[in-house]
């Protein structure tokens, strides 16, 4: 959805139509998403998903440019300009890792479901005049 997101498209299907062990598929949906994130060895691109989700379901992430500049990111998460030496380098060296995730993932809270719970329940209590003025 970002500015300009066609001309990235345009080149993913002209390089996928070009090599057969390359599939494109433009979006997974959020029922298939976290499956496909979960058993890739890495996710490419500009995306929160990959700082955030990513590092839970034990997958790498590459970071190309500033877009999430100033966000907390977890080890598993490399960053790189918008150049191809830099991002195939960046590739490169995730591919030699190994999958050794060692730190748990910096998002991840103990009980999340239950402070969620908390703070609904505590939203109720307060009378909330939804009417427009």
């Amino acid at each position: 959805a970002d500015k300009n997101y066609e001309v990235v498209i345009k080149k993913i299907e002209f390089f996928a139509k070009k090599n057969n062990s390359v599939y494109f598929i433009p979006n997974f949906g959020y029922r298939f998403y976290p499956s496909i994130l979960k058993n890739v060895n890495c996710i490419i691109g500009n995306s929160s998903s990959g700082i955030i989700e990513a590092h839970s379901l034990k997958t790498y992430s590459l970071n190309i440019g500033d877009r999430q500049k100033g966000r907390y990111q977890n080890s598993s998460t490399f960053n790189c300009d918008f150049n191809y030496k830099f991002i195939y380098k960046s590739i490169l060296s995730i591919f030699k890792i190994n999958n050794k995730f060692i730190k748990k993932n910096i998002y991840e809270k103990k009980n999340t479901s239950n402070l969620i719970l908390k703070t609904i329940k505590s939203l109720n209590k307060i009378n909330i005049n939804y009417k427009n003025k």
